[in-house]
């Protein structure tokens, strides 16, 4: 129960420029990489990817608050957005998830 009313309140967050892009993830089928690339950043170690899908994931990032910047093979944040990285990759493992299950 704590993890549906945690994945809500994520939801609850995204603004409606973060729902735009989250479904189009979703239609480009790509939320297995967006789950890699935000596990990376928390790491410090962004991978890099198709164009396309890391500017989508980029944009989705950086809207939760997140300022990605490139420098070489590793990208930097502010550690206070972390709280809401988190609720991203909340969101994002569940939805991952109920795309499986359909």
């Amino acid at each position: 129960m704590g993890a549906v009313l945690y994945f809500l309140g994520a939801l609850t967050e995204l603004s409606e420029a973060q729902q735009k892009l989250l479904v189009q993830s979703m239609e480009k089928k790509i939320l297995p990489l967006q789950l890699k690339l935000v596990e990376s950043t928390m790491e410090q170690n962004f991978l890099q990817d198709k164009e396309e899908e890391l500017t989508l994931t980029e944009a989705l990032v950086g809207l939760s608050g997140l300022e990605v910047q490139r420098s070489g093979p590793q990208d930097t944040w502010d550690a206070d957005t972390l709280p809401r990285l988190c609720a991203r990759y909340a969101g994002l493992s569940l939805l991952q998830l109920l795309t499986k299950a359909s």
